[in-house]
């Protein structure tokens, strides 16, 4: 909490540390000085914060963040950081917008640039739902920025943070985990940095990973415990394990922190629909679309949803704005393909369809594809085994499943609390 207060050219900040879990005053302290020496003040604070949220940790205090030349740039900047952690497309590319503006005044302003690769990489995961290639593109760029605010400042924790985050969406894992460990290192008090280390244990297969990511974000969660992205998070590492209810508790309360965030309203829809909880499914798909009606993943589930109540009506108005979404060949194509196919009497066809992209998959070279496009396609195998089961196809619904789980392990414990799967462990 701070305060600014000037009188003629003078000017005086009150700030006060407060613990958000508590209520608790940490600390305060004031800062003068003169408008013209505003970046000056901005600076002081930047020295002391680290000390103070940092106390009793034993942790070591960064230096501040690299100044400015200009109050614009630094303006510019931090509206970006305003905009990025809303969540959505929307403030993503404006966001984007904002750190641009900023590096054409610094060229060499670090924190900018590891800003626009944090913009650019959030826009690539929303992207990604529309067009791999731009998608990659965008993923492509933020590394190459993430690189240039590493060399440009080495010890800026935020540039090997973002950087790392990039590496992780790329599928390069150990260079995310080695970018993400010296984020920690630099500014062990930065929660988003422990979420990147989390992620980077996260994609791994081993359960003493899985188990490593998990505390790195419950140690996210002690730093910040109203930070909506480190629930989101954990609620996707809880819901790949199988513990489903608890990941509908982090994602939920994800969703209370930041309701302008899409991908909390999807986990806690993908959890429920696994649950069986149908009603509580079309809640959150509802509220999620309310916000924003173009996030095609929350399409996904609501189609999925309508086909399995059997409601023709809402199935084929969503089923309509979502045909031409993916390219043929891609797996969720695939699952909603199967699913047209299916409604309109060719449940054959659809089994046919499946099975195909199964062998498919089965024999291709997993060491080609990344982490994160096996873990995709092991959903999208999860959903099509759902829909063989529905249907009464035991067989086909057990090789769909297997092959989930062979992309990405941890369905077979998701299978044993879904109504529609739990037989077929």
């Amino acid at each position: 909490m701070s305060t600014l207060r000037g009188t003629g050219d003078a000017l005086r900040l009150s700030v006060r540390v407060v613990r958000g879990d508590l209520g608790e005053v940490v600390d305060q302290f004031q800062v003068q000085g003169d408008a013209k020496g505003f970046l000056d003040i901005e600076d002081e604070v930047a020295r002391r914060l680290p000390s103070i949220l940092t106390a009793g940790q034993g942790f070591r205090a960064t230096g501040p963040m690299p100044r400015a030349k200009f109050a614009r740039t630094r303006e510019l900047y931090t509206k970006g950081l305003d905009l990025v952690v809303l969540g959505n497309a929307e403030a993503f590319d404006m966001a984007k917008g904002l750190f641009e503006e900023a590096l054409l005044a610094e060229p060499d302003y670090a924190p900018a640039h590891a800003g626009l690769s944090w913009a650019l990489l959030e826009l690539g995961a929303t992207g990604g739902h529309l067009g791999k290639e731009e998608a990659k593109a965008f993923g492509e760029q933020a590394i190459v920025e993430g690189r240039k605010a590493v060399v440009l400042d080495p010890g800026l924790a935020f540039a090997h943070r973002v950087l790392a985050e990039a590496l992780h969406r790329r599928g390069d894992v150990n260079s995310a985990h080695t970018e993400a460990q010296r984020a920690v290192e630099l500014d062990p008090a930065d929660f988003r940095a422990l979420v990147a280390l989390g992620d980077a244990h996260a994609y791994q297969d081993s359960s003493a990973e899985r188990i490593e990511a998990k505390t790195h974000y419950q140690r996210a969660l002690e730093l910040r415990p109203t930070s909506w992205f480190a629930h989101y998070r954990l609620a996707v590492l809880l819901q790949n394990d199988g513990d489903l209810e608890m990941a509908v508790h982090h994602a939920d309360e994800a969703r209370r922190l930041q309701p302008t965030a899409d991908y909390p309203h999807l986990t806690a829809a993908i959890c429920l629909l696994w649950l069986g909880r149908d009603q509580e499914t079309a809640a959150r798909v509802a509220e999620g679309l309310s916000r924003n009606p173009d996030a095609k993943l929350l399409q996904v589930v609501q189609v999925l949803l309508a086909h399995r109540r059997g409601d023709r009506a809402t199935f084929d108005r969503v089923y309509a704005r979502l045909q031409d979404a993916w390219g043929e060949s891609q797996p969720i194509q695939v699952l909603l393909t199967g699913l047209h196919e299916d409604v309109n009497g060719h449940l054959q066809r659809a089994k046919e369809g499946y099975l195909a992209f199964k062998e498919a998959s089965r024999s291709s070279d997993l060491s080609l594809k990344s982490l994160g496009l096996r873990r995709s396609m092991s959903v999208n195998f999860y959903y099509m085994a759902e829909v063989m089961a529905l249907r009464k196809e035991p067989g086909a619904a057990r090789e769909l499943l297997d092959e989930a789980e062979r992309l990405h392990p941890g369905k077979r414990m998701v299978a044993k609390k879904d109504p529609l799967l739990k037989g077929l462990n």
